[in-house]
């Protein structure tokens, strides 16, 4: 499978839908981390929502540790390999779907979060995208992104960012798509990568 690797800026990188099923983006993470409980925590401890979806989920590590504390968690991931091979009890509650073409659920969700999503896709596959997470939730949800932005040195760690931009150009672009930006709750956890939002 081809990858074609630009300098971290350049948005042009171009990914086959295969590269997403790929066992080499998945096969090393650690499945077991602390963090994702510690998501799940102040997810709960924040917004108290009746239900959570989580997009670009991978193996369902944020969906597991909500349901672990009585959370209804959802999710969806666009690599077959990643929610085929989850290595917990909850494949009942992932699906695949790519959040560019729509989401796999028909229910409206309290809180949708989506970290380590957006900087993956390409620049005219953003505003599909969003407008589809905007239509996964209602009037009261809210919005949890988390985005590597351009200048954080992690961007060019990592072969799969393809969109790199700023913390504000990423918000007019949540604006553009109907989002209302919040101020970020403190103690939240990689508060310096966090947009919250609402909907307008």
């Amino acid at each position: 499978k081809e990858l074609q690797v630009a300098h971290p800026r350049n948005v042009l990188k171009k990914f086959s839908i295969e590269y997403w099923d790929d066992i080499e983006y998945f096969k090393n993470r650690n499945v077991m981390e602390a963090k994702f409980f510690v998501d799940a925590h102040f997810f709960i401890k924040l917004f108290n929502p009746k239900n959570v979806l989580d997009a670009g989920c991978g193996m369902g590590q944020r969906v597991l540790a909500l349901r672990s504390f009585g959370v209804e968690a959802f999710g969806f991931d666009k690599s077959r390999f990643a929610v085929m091979h989850t290595p917990f009890a909850i494949s009942d509650f992932l699906k695949q779907g790519d959040v560019v073409s729509g989401i796999p659920f028909e229910q409206d969700f309290g809180l949708i979060i989506a970290y380590d999503l957006l900087e993956h896709l390409k620049e005219e596959e953003i505003e599909p995208a969003l407008l589809n997470l905007w239509g996964a939730g209602g009037k009261d949800s809210k919005w949890v992104f988390s985005v590597c932005f351009e200048k954080d040195p992690n961007f060019p760690l990592d072969k799969t960012h393809v969109t790199c931009w700023t913390r504000e150009q990423w918000e007019k672009k949540l604006q553009d798509a109907g989002f209302i930006t919040l101020p970020t709750p403190d103690g939240m956890p990689y508060a310096h990568q966090i947009i919250v939002c609402g909907r307008i």
